[in-house]
């Protein structure tokens, strides 16, 4: 909300990452770190998070892949049908 009401009298600027932009994102990381906070650890739902904790704990292995698999092709393998719907000025956007 801070971010909001600053960017009112500083415009909220990505760009020149204004100071409005960085208290938004800001307060936006937090609300979604409080988020998981409150459904992993307080709520006890863990199942759906395994791919992330694996992911978190091979961070090596994923950088390394990184570098050997070609994402850009298996992305458009995998994803290709859902963004074709779309005009085609959003196909860099869905795609990178």
């Amino acid at each position: 909300m801070l971010g909001l009401i600053w960017g009112l009298n500083f415009p909220i600027n990505k760009h020149m990452w204004s100071s409005s932009f960085i208290l938004l994102t800001g307060g936006m990381a937090f609300l979604i770190l409080a988020s998981f906070y409150g459904i992993i650890d307080i709520l006890r739902y863990r199942r759906w998070c395994f791919f992330f904790e694996v992911i978190g704990t091979n961070s090596i292995v994923v950088y390394m892949a990184y570098h050997l698999i070609d994402f850009n092709y298996t992305s458009k393998l995998l994803f290709e049908g859902i963004y074709m719907n779309f005009n085609e000025k959003w196909h860099p956007v869905l795609t990178h």
